[in-house]
């Protein structure tokens, strides 16, 4: 059972790390055009629309013709939440879709994420049956410590 506080908690968090990664592409990419276009937006310029799949999207440079997807996970611990849509969009543009874990104030970029077959052959066994189908799954992850010189 999700308590109101709970799930108010997961939105001020998630706007948070959304905020804090829309900040960042801005400072990697000054070149680039990056549309924050989830819910938790504050352009109100566009249609936001969580339903996307993504959070943002986002060209490098103004060379760049590829949009990038990027959604973003508010993390604590060493798990995220991904919806089945988020698992959908992921798949179906899995050379462009990423994803940024944000635990704490630390920010991971995922770019290969649905480029491991494995993976994405887990999930698509795990939405494939007839009489289960899930809403969201829990990812667990490990981050690779820098290496020390």
């Amino acid at each position: 059972v999700h308590s109101s506080k709970k799930e108010k908690q997961k939105h001020k968090a998630g706007k948070r790390a959304e905020k804090l990664v829309f900040n960042r592409l801005k400072e990697l990419y000054p070149d680039g055009e990056i549309r924050w276009v989830s819910g938790n937006s504050e352009d109100n310029s566009i249609t936001l629309d969580d339903t996307k799949g993504y959070d943002m999207s986002y060209k490098k440079n103004k060379t760049d013709n590829q949009w990038k997807y990027l959604e973003v996970k508010s993390s604590v611990g060493n798990s995220f939440i991904i919806s089945i849509n988020e698992v959908s969009v992921g798949i179906e543009n899995k050379d462009n879709y990423h994803l940024a874990l944000v635990n704490s104030h630390d920010i991971y970029f995922i770019e290969d994420f649905f480029l491991d077959e494995e993976r994405v052959s887990e999930f698509k066994a795990l939405k494939s049956s007839a009489s289960i189908r899930p809403i969201d799954f829990e990812v667990y992850y490990n981050i690779p410590k820098p290496k020390s010189t």
